[in-house]
């Protein structure tokens, strides 16, 4: 990461407004939505200026699928059903997400930040909320916005269980894989102390969102994350694993409400999702090719009125793109991966990381969130995806060069 003085005017502005995207990612309040605008904004302002399109043309892939996708979600909206909002939807999508994966991706290739910065920013973020859902806990309210709890379940200052959980999740393994670096990596007792501190707290307060989608999304990046590093793993990263687990076990048994709620997982017990994906395979089937347009499975009249989206991103995206859209994203994820794995090939740790991340967030992806109507959700994914693109570009022109590591 460059220092500030060496950095225009531009991109300190770029610096300064991804930091408070973040930070107030979870509030979802004025900040949030004035600094994300903005950044887009600033972004395609110092691009058309500078006049400089390298970024667009060394990620050709990425821009032609993000092309593509939008051009799907226009020819969906265009012959699909009249839903409220899909055309602002389409142009949400565009401005928040689109250019949020290449403004970071500058940010990255530019040095501004770096990729350790960007994943200790997310920590310092979903750290506040893990604070700030002990908080709610013991005062029946959470500190920021004077949200009340949701029966027993934490959300935080975010507007929903299940937000609070995925940014757990995700906080959750950031951490896990900080630990674990930094065990293997010998480095001072204090920073593993307070990865540990950290972590406990996460996990604590994430088991008491009950969000089951996020339950399964950090089990899956734990199995993944261990699975590609059992070889390598010392003895102090080993009982550092399995101390975590056993923790979370413990937090698990000494609260009847978790218990329950882990019961109805295991049982595989979730009528109201059955439903919905029924429903949307019904309505697939009779649209296959280019869906409904955004915003359709409201409209399509769904099993549960109060429910606007199918909670699982490969029937959302069938019900609203057909499988034109499915191929589009999918080969938008695979080539993400693709990148994730580029970086296992040179840098192990760091590799299975990326890889065991992406993984499970698109695994939470399968139970809940909308992929293009989840602010809080999507912001961090494609955040993600672009850290996961650099950090695959870096290692491929590595190996090209020879360096080893």
């Amino acid at each position: 990461m460059r220092l500030m003085n060496d950095l225009s005017l531009q991109n300190r502005g770029l610096l300064v407004l991804f930091f408070l995207v973040i930070i107030s990612l979870p509030l979802k309040n004025a900040i949030y939505q004035i600094s994300y605008g903005l950044f887009a904004l600033l972004f395609l302002f110092s691009i058309i200026k500078s006049g400089n399109y390298r970024l667009f043309q060394e990620n050709i892939r990425f821009a032609v699928l993000f092309v593509l996708i939008l051009l799907s979600m226009t020819i969906s909206n265009y012959f699909g059903v009249e839903g409220d909002e899909r055309w602002e939807l389409l142009l949400k999508f565009l401005f928040r997400y689109v250019l949020l994966f290449f403004a970071v991706l500058y940010l990255l290739k530019e040095r501004i930040v770096s990729m350790e910065f960007v994943i200790l920013l997310l920590v310092v973020s979903f750290s506040i909320q893990a604070f700030d859902g002990i908080y709610q806990q013991y005062t029946g309210y959470d500190f920021f916005v004077n949200r009340k709890i949701a029966g027993n379940r934490l959300l935080a200052a975010t507007f929903s269980t299940n937000a609070l959980g995925f940014l757990l999740f995700v906080n959750v393994s950031i951490l896990l894989y900080c630990l674990i670096a930094a065990v293997q990596k010998g480095r001072r007792p204090l920073a593993i102390a307070a990865y540990s501190f950290l972590l406990c707290i996460s996990a604590y307060v994430l088991l008491h969102t009950a969000s089951r989608a996020s339950w399964v999304a950090v089990t899956i990046f734990l199995m993944i994350f261990v699975a590609l590093n059992f070889r390598r793993l010392n003895r102090e990263s080993f009982t550092a694993v399995v101390i975590f687990v056993l923790l979370v076990a413990w937090f698990i048994a000494s609260d009847s409400s978790i218990v329950s709620r882990f019961s109805t997982l295991m049982a595989g017990q979730s009528p109201g999702r059955i439903d919905m994906w029924i429903f949307s395979m019904e309505q697939f089937l009779l649209a296959p090719i280019f869906g409904y347009g955004l915003n359709s499975y409201e409209v399509l009249g769904g099993p549960h009125p109060n429910i606007h989206m199918p909670h699982n991103i490969v029937f959302e995206i069938l019900v609203f793109l057909g499988l034109t859209g499915l191929a589009l994203f999918s080969a938008l994820f695979i080539s993400v991966f693709m990148s994730s794995v580029s970086v296992f090939k040179r840098h192990r740790l760091l590799g299975s990381f990326l890889m065991a991340i992406f993984a499970a967030i698109l695994v939470g992806y399968l139970f809940d969130h909308s992929i293009t109507d989840s602010k809080i959700t999507n912001t961090v994914l494609f955040t993600i995806m672009a850290v996961i693109v650099n950090a695959g570009h870096g290692a491929v022109k590595r190996m090209n060069g020879r360096v080893t590591s």
